[in-house]
């Protein structure tokens, strides 16, 4: 892979044969991606705003090793925090899906002068988690409206009575609506809940401790759910594939289904171990 991109106002990345070139600003001279960090971050530019599974970067950096996946799944980390900290970007650039892979957002424009502010149609509402950049799937149903007016509402509550009535509500939606959304859709209200935790985080006050509290268990539920649909759609495509005699998709996909399982198990005993109790394995 050849060429050279602006990944940020203040860093543009130069690929060359079996290297890449970082310039920010404040270096002297551009540091240097060599080895397995090269290859990976190849294969992530070269599917921009695309997820690539773990199973591909597997494949990619170790298929010719003898390395186990666990071993394997530790250092995919490890390489892309070091990938973050050299380009001097966090996860809203090189983001964690997680249980599936990661994915590299890029926008070509980033370095260009933005465009004069216009204000939105007033018929169409845009949320304050909406304007915080991320935007709900387009092509299904908006269920994502009705948490983030929950959330939204339960940030404002004033007394105790409203905010348990609120969590309440939103306790019902998480058990009884999400798991018979799409993991995207789940992906996206996993999204809205992280947003919400980082509004609330510097609250002091008894109903903002009390909130960030629930939160925290929502954030856990929601993730659960979003692990446990991602299984169910890899076991239908599994089937797929069988039907198919698709041999080598059946293993990937098998692949995938065992980073799931081990990421939905690690999710379990963190929580745990965090909250020193047994793991609510029937949410």
């Amino acid at each position: 892979m050849k060429g050279s991109f602006v990944i940020t106002a203040m860093c543009t990345i130069r690929f060359d044969e079996g290297i890449c070139y970082v310039t920010k600003d404040g270096l002297k001279a551009p540091a240097k991606i060599k080895g397995k960090k090269y290859h990976l971050l190849c294969k992530l530019f070269e599917n921009r705003n695309h997820t690539v599974t773990y199973s591909i970067i597997y494949e990619t950096l170790w298929k010719n090793e003898n390395f186990m996946p666990d071993t394997a799944y530790e250092r995919m980390h490890d390489y892309i925090s070091k990938l973050r900290n050299v380009l001097g970007v966090g996860s809203a650039v090189i983001e964690n899906i997680y249980g599936t892979g990661y994915i590299f957002h890029y926008d070509s424009t980033a370095a260009e002068p933005s465009a004069p502010h216009e204000e939105p149609p007033p018929e169409k509402k845009i949320t304050d988690f909406q304007r915080s950049g991320f935007s709900s799937p387009d092509s299904e149903p908006n269920p994502e409206e009705t948490i983030e007016k929950l959330f939204g509402q339960a940030a404002a509550a004033t007394t105790e009575e409203q905010l348990i009535r609120l969590e309440n509500e939103i306790r019902r939606f998480i058990d009884f609506k999400l798991p018979a959304l799409t993991s995207k859709q789940i992906e996206y209200i996993q999204k809205l809940v992280e947003f919400y935790c980082n509004e609330l985080a510097n609250r002091t006050d008894m109903l903002g401790r009390f909130l960030g509290d629930f939160l925290e268990l929502a954030a856990f539920r929601v993730t659960l759910t979003l692990l446990r649909v991602k299984l169910y759609e890899n076991e239908m495509l599994q089937e797929t594939a069988r039907k198919q005699g698709d041999k080598r998709l059946l293993n990937r996909l098998q692949f995938d289904h065992d980073w799931l399982e081990n990421g939905l198990n690690l999710e379990i005993d963190a929580y745990q171990s965090s909250h020193h109790k047994q793991p609510e394995k029937d949410l």
